[in-house]
């Protein structure tokens, strides 16, 4: 079994991190090889050894969620209440 380069998951979080600030989505496997250079197949690998790390939840398609974007999402959460004058 290959050895995995430590270095390159970072490079996929950061790019997905990236791409979903800038498009208000996760990137394809296609678009993070496009994006970073990486093969596709090597994409997948590393999405699912990161997502049986828990650091994204990846359900092997587009949905790509990172602890970046759950903050964002926790942080962005406002409240409403019925208190109208």
């Amino acid at each position: 079994m290959r050895t995995k380069d430590e270095s390159l998951f970072g490079v996929i979080i950061s790019y997905v991190n990236e791409y979903f600030d800038a498009c208000g989505r996760s990137p394809s496997t296609r678009e993070i090889e496009q994006g970073t250079g990486i093969s596709r197949p090597t994409v997948q690998r590393y999405l699912k050894e990161l997502c049986e790390r828990g650091e994204i939840e990846y359900d092997g398609h587009r949905g790509i969620v990172t602890n970046y974007m759950r903050e964002l999402n926790e942080t962005c959460r406002v409240e409403m209440g019925n208190s109208i004058p």
